[in-house]
């Protein structure tokens, strides 16, 4: 007031000489403001405690069927009691509340019961048409209702799995993150709908593809990498929309059969459809997508073992050509390494690779084997060094006595239980001129019928 007064009397320089901004003044104070009612508005909601909650059901038991005598801290506890979303009289009570419409903690609690249970049976319409006429009213504010409110005549209602898995496969986006979008936790019912919705849409869209173009691979890559890994989708429902895919993927496509078949071996729900563990997971899939992962598989062993485990590629005899046209009969398959061939790839590939071990007398002989399941189930094993007859076995001697087609350790020996075990042997024979024609009689004579070649 000094200043003031000496103001009046005598000309002075700085903030008191020139009219004052307001606005400008309390700038400062309206920020701090502004962020406290932000922090407010957006705090997470508080569970009521047990106590309180059965304080407020005999509060209820007494004055039921007037919500207004409960008073707001008992409101706000039953708000959030998922049982009151089978009260009738507690749901129209709420709803004809005035202050419904202005307080976030009770309509943020009771959408998500709404959620969680996801269109509870009998008193879906009453919840959705509750919930929309109070955010209409816009006057509870916060983070999550604002998202809602424009939205809300298709979120609170039968569509909103539709509306919201719509968003993701339309902007190429995770349901984590349109979940995000509207607050909602990942464990609810809605979110799960969602989740189920979405892997529909997407599967639905990507086989209306014909040819595998680049917007196909990338709905493909998109729908593998960012939906169908939620551990929210029904078993039944993923298996049958991962099957459609297999069936969809052209077989010349190397590289989108090679995605497709290694995002299936990483996958928590499906893995190596051909070890004893994963049968299970296979078994809800329908048969063809499952003979043809295992397809690609024995392909992929195939050509692993002609391409980068004999010496540089080579293919003596022409073995490759040969087998490629009966891969896709083959049942089972498996690749064992020497350790002269473990040693050699470390160096030379980066990714983890399926193999077993392969032990010989010189160290390093490795071996391709595969199974076929013709009029008598028989093992072909084939090796990498010249020099060695290819064998077929029994393929129930192979079992017991060499150790199966998932054997961690294999044994290039005669011996019982070696790869040229002479008590399990069928056949076997060198690679002499004329081979394929006699192999291929033998092969005929235990049942199996060559494919064309691919």
């Amino acid at each position: 007031m000094k200043r003031l007064r000496l103001a009046a009397a005598m000309p002075m320089t700085g903030s008191l000489d020139h009219p004052l901004d307001p606005y400008q003044e309390i700038d400062g104070l309206r920020a701090g403001v502004e962020k406290i009612a932000s922090l407010r508005a957006n705090r997470p909601l508080r569970r009521a405690t047990q106590s309180t909650i059965i304080a407020a059901m005999a509060r209820w038991a007494e004055c039921r069927p007037d919500v207004a005598a409960l008073g707001a801290r008992y409101i706000r506890a039953l708000c959030a009691h998922a049982p009151m979303l089978e009260d009738e009289k507690f749901l129209l009570g709420i709803s004809n509340h005035p202050e419904f419409p202005r307080r976030r903690r009770w309509l943020e609690s009771l959408m998500g019961l709404y959620e969680g249970a996801w269109r509870p049976a009998r008193h879906a319409e009453q919840i959705e048409r509750m919930l929309n006429d109070a955010l209409q009213r816009d006057e509870a504010q916060s983070a999550r209702l604002d998202a809602i409110r424009p939205v809300a005549s298709r979120y609170l209602s039968p569509n909103a799995a539709a509306f919201l898995s719509g968003e993701a496969v339309d902007q190429r986006i995770p349901i984590a993150d349109v979940l995000a979008r509207y607050g909602v936790p990942a464990d609810t019912g809605l979110a799960r709908a969602v989740a189920n919705t979405a892997i529909r849409v997407w599967v639905a869209q990507l086989c209306k593809y014909i040819a595998l173009s680049s917007k196909a691979r990338a709905l493909l890559e998109y729908g593998l990498s960012d939906l169908a890994n939620s551990l929210a989708i029904d078993p039944g429902l993923l298996a049958e929309a991962i099957g459609r895919v297999i069936a969809w993927v052209p077989d010349e496509d190397e590289k989108t059969v090679a995605f497709v078949r290694d995002w299936l071996l990483d996958h928590p729900r499906f893995g190596d459809p051909r070890l004893p563990a994963n049968q299970p997971k296979w078994a809800v899939m329908a048969a063809g997508p499952r003979e043809r992962m295992i397809r690609w598989l024995a392909k992929g062993d195939l050509l692993f073992f002609f391409d980068f485990v004999m010496p540089r590629g080579r293919n003596p005899h022409g073995r490759k050509e040969f087998w490629l046209q009966y891969i896709d009969l083959v049942e089972d398959s498996a690749v064992a390494l020497s350790p002269v061939d473990i040693a050699r790839l470390r160096l030379s590939v980066t990714e983890t690779l399926r193999y077993a071990r392969a032990d010989s007398t010189s160290g390093e002989v490795s071996a391709f084997i595969m199974r076929f399941g013709g009029k008598s189930k028989f093992v072909v094993a084939e090796f990498s060094q010249t020099g060695n007859a290819a064998y077929i076995h029994d393929a129930e001697r192979f079992e017991t006595l060499v150790g199966g087609m998932r054997a961690r350790r294999y044994y290039v020996a005669t011996t019982p239980n070696g790869l040229k075990s002479q008590t399990a042997m069928i056949t076997k024979y060198s690679h002499l001129e004329g081979w394929e024609i006699r192999v291929h009689d033998e092969l005929r004579h235990l049942g199996l019928r060559r494919r064309p070649l691919r």
